[in-house]
């Protein structure tokens, strides 16, 4: 993507990759202080948005953080195989 930002009093102009990890609310701050020791950025960008789960999808999203907290619903069974009947990385 390419970003427009200001940096250090002058405005900047790059090509960056945005990722958008999904996890549990328990293991943000160990997530968060990775990215910090990783990233070659000083104050690389760290945005949280809390997210619910529904269904078949939310019981999935649980099982594959062992079992970790989301909000959403938890009453349906999840079927059988993955969501969509579809390997997730397409």
């Amino acid at each position: 993507m390419r970003s427009l930002y200001r940096w250090q009093g002058r405005l900047e102009r790059s090509e960056e990759v945005q990722l958008l990890l999904k996890t549990s609310p328990e293991r943000l701050a160990p997530l968060r202080r990775r990215l910090l020791e990783l990233h070659s950025y000083d104050t690389p960008e760290w945005i949280v948005w809390a997210a619910d789960t529904a269904g078949a999808y939310g019981l999935w999203c649980r099982e594959q953080l062992g079992g970790g907290t989301l909000s959403g619903d938890a009453a349906p069974q999840a079927p059988g195989g993955s969501p969509g009947g579809v390997d997730p990385a397409g």
